[in-house]
């Protein structure tokens, strides 16, 4: 639990929604590199909704 809270609190000093940030995430997970997957944190509010580009 505490690891969702972190998650969501780094959107939240990054100014994403958490909540599409979430649906992102499952959204791309499978299709992600192993070698890209740290895009799909919070702490890459740039990068974070265009994983499908960095594949």
């Amino acid at each position: 639990m505490a690891r969702y809270y972190s998650f969501f609190t780094t959107c939240k000093k990054n100014n994403i929604n958490p909540s599409q940030w979430l649906h992102h995430v499952l959204n791309n997970i499978n299709d992600t590199k192993s070698s890209k997957l740290h895009y799909l944190l919070p702490q890459y509010p740039y990068v974070c909704f265009y994983t499908k580009q960095i594949k």
